[in-house]
């Protein structure tokens, strides 16, 4: 991170522990805990795009491209007079983090606000935290859009992590939905999850099971009325056992 000049060495008063999660293609992400932090700080409303709302009338489009941020995050520098709250401790030293880091309460927020300023007007490109989805009816209208896509990331210093893009496909998948040909459905994976949960044992994994069916509840005729009589398990007051 001192290479690439996310990071430095700090004499900063607060120190925040170092955590090490492992990632799904095998490498490592380096997260700071910053639970006593995002405490003392203010919450940034800034409005995501829920992913439902996202694929609203891309039924039409034929062509496809998906671009992810490589390290989102860390491509949005610190405020100055916020790189002191930033700093982390390890074995050997403290640092401050330049680019912000993962875990922060505002993250999400802040690129979120950078990546839509980013694509103000490009009405064939949508946004979610670090990826990006381009969608048209056409090869032409495509090609322009990234085109035009390309050179804003350019001019705004954004690079993207080319193993995770996708470009000119007439079929995507996206969020756990798989576009394309005409239709928006659902990804096969995460069909397969579905089925092959296990029976709710407790509170805890009845609400579990209701998010990951929620996330797909557009699909669900009368969905909310279907998940009544799981819905009514976990409210507080009821047993922490279900049958």
């Amino acid at each position: 991170m001192k290479g690439r000049q996310r990071a430095a060495p700090s004499s900063s008063p607060y120190a925040s522990p170092v955590v090490v999660v492992k990632k799904k293609d095998g490498t490592n992400r380096v997260c700071i805990d910053y639970r006593w932090l995002n405490k003392l700080t203010i919450l940034d409303p800034q409005p995501m795009t829920p992913p439902a709302d996202i694929f609203q009338g891309m039924e039409k489009d034929q062509y496809f491209s998906k671009i992810n941020l490589s390290k989102g995050y860390c491509q949005i520098p610190v405020r100055k007079e916020d790189i002191p709250k930033t700093v982390f401790v390890t074995m050997d030293c403290h640092y401050d983090f330049l680019r912000m880091p993962f875990g922060m309460m505002n993250s999400r927020a802040t690129l979120t606000r950078a990546v839509k300023k980013l694509l103000c007007g490009m009405d064939n490109v949508v946004d979610y935290i670090d990826d990006l989805l381009i969608h048209t009816e056409t090869w032409e209208a495509h090609v322009k859009t990234l085109s035009e896509l390309f050179k804003r990331l350019q001019e705004a210093n954004f690079t993207v992590r080319p193993v995770k893009c996708l470009l000119g496909s007439r079929t995507v998948d996206s969020l756990g939905h798989s576009l394309g040909r005409g239709a928006i459905g659902l990804q096969n994976e995460n069909v397969e999850k579905v089925r092959n949960a296990p029976r709710p044992k407790t509170k805890k994994e009845v609400r579990a099971f209701l998010g990951l069916v929620g996330y797909y509840k557009e699909f669900v005729p009368n969905f909310a009325v279907a998940s009544v009589p799981l819905s009514n398990l976990v409210p507080k007051g009821q047993p922490n056992i279900v049958n």
